[in-house]
């Protein structure tokens, strides 16, 4: 239901007639809207980030660095949310434009002697801080948006970083898996040695050619995965075909990791969290904007009414506004009421969430860094120990060859379980840089800024 109230003044216009009236009525209200509100040009907003192509990455090998410069620059995932972003902040600019007044004609006892016509320019006023509401939300909104857009990247860059040690350790496997076949091919040749000068059993070298076999099969399957470890890192970048040599990078580097406590209190500002923190904002600012709208708005028009059977050019002054007897947007309201719950429900869930993926994260961390010390400094010099002490016994004949085999397949086994050590370590690491928003010691931060 809606209040309009209609004032008709019968007092002559001003002797510039019908038109006149009308165009200075109109001009007056068309500068004012002008001045209250900046109009937007398409060449005023903001450019849209551009995602690079594929085969961006040199051919050269590699590092970490180069891996998170390119995925920032040309991942179409994080291009995408880039967007999003800049979508949330044009989106803020057009909150805060006013309403455009409105232009409306009538006319009264058409094809009577005593018709008239009537010109109005009208213009809606907000009433009950509608405005400001709308604005603060899709301010929040905006940062809401930038959360979500610096969460999503360094979510990519740990995912991307964990690519990269992925690569490490399977070039590290692929070394081993040749080292495997050399060694594999130098013990059948001894064992067809002694077999010629009839100290062992053909038997042995039959064993030994089949252990070379499955040597050389192993290559082969690390060979493959090599490749496909390849592809997966330069598809960060939206590169199918890798054009860059290897991937260069140190395993056994560890990283000084702060104390447990303080990585807790820096997830307290990380990008994930604060994402949470910006909807409950926005959810907060929508509920104002919702409780402001229980508030009519206010519609005021000027014109000016023509009668033909006098000639006379009266001004006209209407006043409208909504009479809230039914709709009182409550139910918009307790909607929005129920949205800001459950946004900080989410709030409180992502900080112990965070809590605890750090926690677990970080312990882990700490036994996979136990075992990596273990496996190198114990285990690893035992292994080649073993290995030389049965090759050399094998030749003097103070060993059978299942012994020599069998020392063999454990310095393999270990040299692999350390790589495999080296490269879950490095995986946490990039986990709890994700966990905390940025790099654990300034040493790692050219990683991030670059």
């Amino acid at each position: 239901m809606h209040f309009r109230y209609r004032f008709i003044s019968r007092r002559r216009a001003h002797a510039g007639g019908f038109a006149g009236v009308f165009a200075g009525i109109f001009l007056v209200a068309m500068v004012c809207h002008a001045t209250a509100s900046h109009a937007i040009t398409p060449g005023e907003l903001p450019a849209p980030r551009q995602a690079g192509q594929g085969n961006v990455e040199p051919h050269k090998p590699i590092s970490l660095s180069d891996v998170l410069a390119l995925t920032r620059q040309h991942n179409r995932e994080l291009a995408a949310s880039a967007r999003e972003l800049d979508a949330a902040g044009a989106s803020a600019q057009q909150s805060a434009i006013l309403p455009n007044p409105e232009l409306s004609a009538a006319w009264e006892e058409v094809g009577k002697p005593t018709r008239s016509t009537s010109l109005q320019v009208s213009q809606l006023i907000e009433l009950g801080g509608k405005r400001g509401a709308r604005i603060r939300a899709a301010e929040l909104g905006r940062d809401a948006a930038s959360a979500e857009y610096h969460a999503k990247r360094i979510d990519l860059l740990t995912r991307a970083a964990q690519s990269f040690t992925d690569l490490l350790a399977t070039q590290r496997r692929m070394a081993l898996s040749e080292r495997a076949v050399v060694l594999a091919r130098q013990a059948a040749d001894a064992v067809a040695r002694r077999v010629a000068a009839g100290k062992v059993s053909p038997v042995e070298e039959t064993k030994a050619r089949l252990e070379a076999g499955a040597a050389r099969i192993e290559a082969e399957q690390a060979a493959r995965e090599l490749a496909g470890a390849r592809r997966r890192l330069s598809a960060f970048w939206g590169n199918a075909t890798p054009r860059f040599a290897e991937a260069a990078g140190d395993l056994e580097s560890l990283v000084a990791v702060p104390p447990l406590e303080q990585l807790a209190q820096r997830a307290q500002t990380s990008p994930e969290f604060a994402r949470a923190v910006a909807e409950v904002g926005r959810r907060e600012a929508l509920l104002d904007g919702e409780r402001a709208k229980r508030i009519p708005d206010l519609t005021l028009g000027a014109g000016v009414k023509r009668t033909h059977d006098t000639r006379e050019n009266l001004p006209l002054v209407t006043l409208s506004i909504p009479l809230p007897l039914f709709d009182r947007n409550q139910g918009n309201v307790l909607e929005a009421l129920r949205r800001v719950d459950k946004a900080r429900d989410e709030q409180v869930f992502a900080q112990t969430r965070l809590q605890s993926e750090l926690g677990q994260s970080y312990e882990r961390m700490r036994a996979v860094e136990m075992e990596v010390n273990t496996l190198r400094d114990e285990l690893l010099p035992a292994a080649n120990s073993a290995f030389e002490a049965a090759g050399k016994g094998y030749e003097l004949g103070k060993f059978g060859y299942l012994d020599a085999l069998d020392a063999q397949r454990t310095l393999f086994q270990t040299n692999q379980q350390y790589v495999k050590a080296l490269a879950e370590y490095h995986r946490n690491i990039a986990e709890l840089e994700r966990l905390v928003g940025g790099p654990l010691n300034a040493d790692r931060a050219h990683l991030f800024n670059r």
